[in-house]
Parts: C-alpha cells; sequence; structure tokens
C-alpha cells in the first residue's frame, strides 16, 4: 500500500500557503545575492584603508556577509511561520555586549573610515588637532600620527580627531605671517609703511599674491608701531619670518631709521603697566 503526500493537501491544512513558498525562497535567493555584494562592497571600502592588517579587513568583511545572511535567513522563516523572536533576542543581546567591549575601538575605526574617504586631511599636511601640532604622518583605524616640530610622535585617536576642531595649514598653500616694527617717528607714517610693504616684496619665501600690507598700530611724538603683515608657503615658516625680519632691519638701516623688528609680534598686556 503506498501513500502519497498530496502537496495541495498539506498546505491546506496548515497557515503557509504555497505563496508563503515562494516568497520565502525568493527572500532566500535575495540574501545570498546581498551576501555576496555586501562581501564584496565591504571588501572594496577597506582595500582603501591604510594601517589594518589584511586579517582584520578579511573578519570585518565576513562579519558583514554573516549579519547580511542572518537577517534575510530569518526574515525568510518570519514568512514561514517559525518563530524567531527568541533567536533575535540572542543576537541583540550579543551585539549588545560586543559594541560594549569594542566601543572605543568601534569607535576609533568609524572615525578612521571617515577620515580615509572624506580626508579632511592628507599624508604630508601640516595641522593641528587637540592642541597638538604637527606633520601627518599616517592615518590608520586607530589613530592619526602626527610627526610635531619638535621631533615628537603624537598618536591621537580618530575619534579624538572628529570631535575636535581640525586646523589644516596645507589646504590653503599659503600662510599669512606678522612681524611688529618700532621706531623713532622720524619719517612720513606712509613713507614707513610703504618702505615695510618693499622690504616684505622683496623676500624670496614671501608670497606674491596676496601681497604684503601694513598697518599703524600706534603714534606718539617720538616714537611709533608698525604691524607688518606677509603671505609664506606652508611649509617655509621660519625661513620668512627669518628673511623678513633681515629685509626690514636693512631697509630702515639703510634710510638711517633705527628700529626693532620682531616677528611673531609680542603679545599685548591686558593690563596697562603701574605707574613708577
Amino acid at each position: 500500500m503506498r501513500s502519497a503526500i498530496d502537496l495541495g493537501n498539506l498546505f491546506s491544512q496548515s497557515s503557509v500557503t504555497v505563496g508563503h513558498v515562494i516568497v520565502a525562497l525568493l527572500m532566500a535567493a535575495a540574501t545570498w545575492l546581498l551576501w555576496r555584494l555586501s562581501r564584496k562592497g565591504a571588501t572594496r571600502l577597506l582595500g582603501r584603508l591604510s594601517g589594518i592588517s589584511e586579517q582584520a579587513k578579511s573578519v570585518t568583511a565576513r562579519a558583514v556577509g554573516y549579519a547580511v545572511l542572518l537577517v534575510g535567513i530569518a526574515s525568510a522563516l518570519a514568512v514561514l511561520g517559525v518563530t524567531i523572536q527568541p533567536l533575535v533576542a540572542v543576537c541583540l543581546i550579543l551585539l549588545a555586549v560586543l559594541a560594549l567591549v569594542l566601543r572605543g575601538t568601534a569607535d576609533n575605526f568609524a572615525a578612521g573610515v571617515v577620515i580615509q574617504t572624506r580626508q579632511p586631511i592628507r599624508i604630508g599636511d601640516l595641522v593641528e588637532v587637540a592642541g597638538c601640532r604637527g606633520f601627518v604622518k599616517e592615518v590608520n583605524g586607530r589613530a592619526v600620527i602626527l610627526l610635531s616640530p619638535d621631533g615628537r610622535t603624537v598618536h591621537i585617536p580618530n575619534g579624538e580627531t572628529l570631535s575636535n576642531p581640525i586646523v589644516n595649514f596645507t589646504a590653503g598653500g599659503v600662510l599669512r605671517g606678522e612681524a611688529e616694527v618700532r621706531t623713532a617717528r622720524a619719517f612720513p607714517t606712509d613713507r614707513l609703511l610703504s618702505l615695510l610693504c618693499e622690504a616684505a616684496r622683496g623676500v624670496p619665501a614671501v608670497a606674491d599674491r596676496p601681497e604684503p600690507e601694513a598697518f599703524l598700530r600706534s603714534a606718539a611724538p617720538d616714537r611709533c608701531t608698525v604691524l607688518l603683515r606677509y603671505w609664506y608657503r606652508w611649509d617655509m615658516e621660519l625661513e620668512a619670518g627669518s628673511q623678513v625680519v633681515s629685509a626690514v632691519a636693512a631697509v630702515l638701516e639703510r634710510d638711517g631709521l633705527p628700529a626693532v623688528v620682531v616677528t611673531p609680534p609680542p603679545r599685548q598686556p591686558l593690563t596697562p603697566p603701574a605707574a613708577l
């Protein structure tokens, strides 16, 4: 005696219909396709990041693929009427524990992805981040590594880099420098300002554009103070300042005008000195 299983009778006795099975199969196929695409996309994105080992990139890409696969399978089972709430609860608990354990690492990794994709800073840039100034030596999955002008290596976590203002001195190409000139008021003011600008324009380290400019800051019968502004290439700060001081001092000495030239200008006192 043979027993035959009628597929239609089987589904007629259950809440699962042929339509549900077809939808579940389509979702499984879509899940398989998304699993492959997600792994390839994650691998391609991680391949653009430097400072991350190949093993870490491979593990991360697999984790992304497995997450997509788990969600797709769970959705297909839900269509077939399988209770997946316990499985979802366990997965959420595991994800929460993992997020708490790897919170700092994950934050820095995500921030590193943003830094290396948007590129607010690049290797070789002169930047200032979180009060630290230096040349960008490396940007990896954990930190931005700066080489300070005095030779120190500074590691700034990626999360802290993004949460603080980033000052990029290299992006504009040129930076502004200032020098203060204190001299006796033996020259007409216009003539003095013109001489200072002319001296700055003749300095090799000073950029042609924007042009140097001078402003009278204070004047008295026997002395005056002038602020000289000039622009220089970002990697020639010390050279430009030294050459400007030498050129201005030479021009004023040539014209017989004793002066004191200081760069950068000293900070003004917050309160006037007490009378003697």
